[in-house]
């Protein structure tokens, strides 16, 4: 079943990211997302400051992976809800 949310777009970008699909975890993509954030009207809300943050200081390694994927996973859940 297609998520409908109004968030939907952003949700699935999420997903990719988390769930490390080909080129979803480049800076390129990453930037999408930041882009999407703020095209969603969430770049000032700050209940997603952390997210935003890691979204910001991404650069592809390791440890920068592991911390937006776990912001990732809970903002996805929290907007799918929405």
């Amino acid at each position: 079943m297609p998520l409908t949310t109004k968030y939907s777009v952003l949700v699935q970008m999420l997903d990719s990211f988390i769930a490390g699909k080909e080129n979803c975890r480049g800076t390129i993509y990453v930037a999408q997302i930041e882009g999407e954030f703020a095209h969603a009207g969430l770049d000032d809300n700050s209940e997603f400051s952390d997210l935003q943050h890691a979204l910001a200081m991404y650069q592809g390694s390791e440890s920068d992976v592991r911390s937006l994927r776990d912001k990732a996973m809970w903002a996805s859940r929290k907007l799918a809800d929405q």
